[in-house]
């Protein structure tokens, strides 16, 4: 594989392409999150709106404690680290969902989420200053931002689409096979800033940026087209307690 080397002034490298995929990635596995937790503290698990209240906001107390510490973290061990290991232990703890029998459970597992994103936001960010342009940091967060946001508002419509289908099983498996994405992204956006944006070739690039595209296209589409051929399924399915509606009954 041939390796290249791109402009420094160049706004949209490669490894910012990466970095902007894995934030996208990461985001949507969130915004999953967001948008299914609180049903599954209420439904499975029996939770009040105290309980509720907890299990979400729970998430938020370590990341507000540890993002100051993240940034320094981030400038000692560098970016990689906590970008892949932030990312991977976020995909780990969504797993751990599957696993989840009851509120005490629940809320220990939001506690050490917001570890994982304390993490990754930060060395997110910081790599994202390292990979933008001299003079461009602004316009190159600008853009980057648009990956979190987009994944913060689609994360809970993709997770109540695989909620529909699936049950909480496939939210958690599709939420965490997001988190792996993101991982998967992040190495190479690290790579790129601490060669001097040396990086791989754009096929290569390509190719991560098809993995996410399908991923996202299954994950939205695939259940949305069930949901649409259930209803038809239903009406030409026999009746057990109406045998005259059973064509092979003569």
């Amino acid at each position: 594989m041939r390796w290249m080397r791109e402009p420094r002034d160049r706004l949209f490298t490669s490894a910012l392409v990466a970095l902007t995929a894995a934030d996208l990635a990461y985001f949507t596995a969130a915004g999953v999150l967001i948008g299914v937790t609180p049903f599954f503290a209420a439904g499975p698990l029996g939770a009040g709106a105290a309980g509720v209240g907890l299990a979400v906001g729970a998430f938020s107390v370590t990341t507000l404690v540890l993002r100051p510490l993240a940034g320094r973290w981030s400038d000692r061990y560098g970016r990689r680290p906590l970008l892949i290991g932030g990312a991977g232990l976020f995909a780990i703890l969504i797993g751990g969902h599957l696993l989840v029998t009851d509120l005490a459970w629940l809320v220990g597992l939001r506690v050490l989420l917001g570890v994982a994103e304390a993490v990754f936001f930060v060395a997110g960010f910081a790599a994202l200053a390292d990979l933008a342009p001299p003079g461009r940091a602004g316009e190159a967060l600008s853009y980057s931002s648009l990956a979190l946001y987009f994944g913060v508002a689609g994360g809970p419509l993709v997770g109540q689409a695989l909620l529909g289908w699936g049950g909480f099983g496939w939210v958690w498996v599709g939420a965490a096979l997001c988190a792996l994405v993101a991982a998967v992204f992040a190495a190479p956006a690290v790579l790129g800033a601490r060669a001097g944006l040396e990086f791989l070739h754009p096929f290569a690039v390509t190719l991560l940026c098809g993995l996410v595209t399908s991923v996202a296209v299954v994950l939205l589409l695939v259940p949305t087209l069930l949901a649409a051929v259930s209803p038809q399924v239903q009406q030409i399915r026999p009746d057990p307690a109406n045998p005259a509606l059973d064509p092979e009954v003569p």
